[in-house]
């Protein structure tokens, strides 16, 4: 994949208020990538898949639609996929677990400067660069340990930040939201929605306006991998939000954990999808999520 990636996102959470989520369990991995490879099979890396449990090298809108759904919101048909995670213990590269992503969807401007433009049905949508040399190449993503914990450019020990049993490291890959208004993907993938300010890298601001080219703000999309990992160090300290990360044993099927990104196919009912972008989007609802009675993210 070539990718052309100076793009920096803006950050969900500065966005105004309005927003909602939903949880999709791990369905498969595979070496496939419909978006990147359509119809060729097993030339992908290796990808963990989300939500619509069909989802491989074949699948259309048609097939999404037709398919089951691990999401909380049994309408929520899109299809999920990012890079499968190893750790290395003892001299040897073991696979993380798969065990589930949360999408969250927010105004991606206030309505004061731009209306909402709704998540388009069959748009197709890549977050973060996997063609990053180190993680300041990918501003799109964070990691972190869940609600109350520091967002950090690596991943970090998480189990000051959580109990026992729970999730562990997080990564948070914001997708652009500046839609050209017309095509619905584009031949590198990424240049029919773009950032709003490809020289702007300072997390938690204000996000810019769209340029003229991409004039339609759709919803600012958040994907967050839950990863049953608590320590991605594997022993080796420190480990901890302030120590630079110089010591994270894990690895992507994409390369270093800095080269994380998502893809995210938009095959929801687009009839709920519609709804919840007025009832909890348009209306500065805070909505959670769908399904889930719980405040950790």
């Amino acid at each position: 994949m070539i990718v052309s990636m100076n793009l920096a996102p803006q950050i969900a959470s500065a966005h105004a208020p309005g927003g909602f989520g939903v949880q999709c369990g791990f369905t498969h991995m595979s070496m496939d990538d419909p978006i990147v490879y359509p119809d060729q099979p097993g030339v992908a890396h290796m990808h963990a898949f989300y939500g619509n449990k069909s989802t491989n090298a074949y699948s259309t809108r048609k097939k999404l639609l037709a398919a089951g759904t691990t999401c909380t919101d049994p309408k929520d048909k899109a299809a999920i996929w990012a890079p499968t995670a190893f750790i290395k213990k003892n001299g040897a590269w073991r696979a993380v677990e798969p065990h589930r992503e949360r999408t969250y969807y927010f105004r991606a401007i206030r309505d004061t400067i731009a209306p909402v433009t709704s998540l388009p049905a069959n748009l197709k949508l890549i977050g973060g660069n996997p063609q990053a040399m180190n993680r300041w190449d990918n501003p799109a993503v964070r990691w972190f340990c869940g609600e109350g914990s520091p967002e950090r450019p690596f991943p970090y020990d998480c189990r000051p930040y959580t109990k026992q049993g729970e999730d562990g490291i997080r990564a948070i890959i914001d997708l652009p939201f500046c839609w050209d208004g017309v095509r619905l993907d584009s031949s590198d993938h990424f240049s029919h929605v773009i950032y709003s300010d490809p020289n702007d890298t300072t997390p938690h601001v204000q996000p810019k306006l769209c340029p003229a080219s991409h004039p339609k703000y759709i919803p600012s999309t958040s994907i967050r991998i839950h990863f049953r990992l608590q320590d991605p160090c594997a022993g080796v300290r420190p480990c901890g939000p302030s120590d630079g990360g110089a010591n994270v044993r894990i690895k992507l099927s994409s390369g270093p954990y800095w080269t994380m990104h998502a893809d995210f196919w938009n095959t929801w009912v687009q009839t709920r999808l519609e709804t919840l972008t007025d009832k909890c989007i348009r209306a500065s609802k805070d909505c959670h999520i769908i399904g889930v009675t719980t405040t950790d993210i």
